[in-house]
């Protein structure tokens, strides 16, 4: 096995776990049970053929039919928010994010590098490329779907919006950690379920608090 394939494993499998622990974390060992995933899922086994963007799908449709659209959408965005804590934990070292180097850089540049590592590990372990682009009043992190994975995404409904609530919950968690406990806008405003050509979740540079 070449190095690069040893890479997409581990960040393919990394993703998909932490995935399941914060799954865990916020409905507890008992709620994640109940929900309606495939077995091999459950068992944190992600196919050669389906990636952990396409299981985390998966998984929001499961939120939406135990708890309705509106808090399901809610549910995914806590557990992205917690999948960041457990993502830090297994790979913080190896993403450059827990060097003294990057703890010394200032905040906007923290942030920035923290978005291109997570883009790197959303690449590896997704298989989606992800495009970075800056303003001088947001950051936004844009995926672009080829025309197949556009019309699957734009056919799945519910689990088009999973994925993407469970990324604004990520990022939101990342900003936060990053900036040392401030709290920014983080939105999706443009999305491929919706008609959108990407889906792209916009960070506003200026803090709330």
């Amino acid at each position: 096995m070449m190095a690069s394939d040893i890479v997409v494993s581990t960040y393919s499998d990394t993703l998909w776990r932490v995935t399941l622990a914060a799954t865990e974390e916020i409905l507890g060992c008992e709620g994640r049970r109940a929900l309606d995933i495939p077995d091999s899922a459950r068992a944190g086994a992600v196919s050669a053929s389906t990636t952990p963007l396409e299981r985390i799908d998966q998984l929001q449709v499961a939120l939406e039919r135990a708890y309705g659209p509106r808090a399901g959408r809610g549910l995914a965005l806590r557990i992205g928010r917690a999948c960041f804590k457990y993502s830090l934990q297994e790979l913080g070292l190896q993403l450059g994010l827990t060097g003294l180097d990057f703890r010394l850089k200032p905040m906007p540049e923290r942030v920035w590098t923290a978005l291109e590592a997570l883009a790197d590990f959303f690449y590896y372990g997704c298989h989606q490329p992800v495009r970075l682009e800056i303003t001088e009043d947001t950051w936004r992190w844009v995926m672009a779907y080829d025309q197949g994975g556009k019309a699957a995404r734009q056919g799945s409904g519910a689990a088009a919006w999973g994925a993407c609530s469970w990324l604004v919950g990520l990022l939101q968690e990342m900003v936060y950690w990053v900036s040392g406990g401030r709290i920014f806008l983080v939105e999706e405003t443009e999305c491929v379920a919706l008609g959108g050509k990407t889906c792209t979740i916009t960070i506003r540079r200026t803090p709330l608090s």
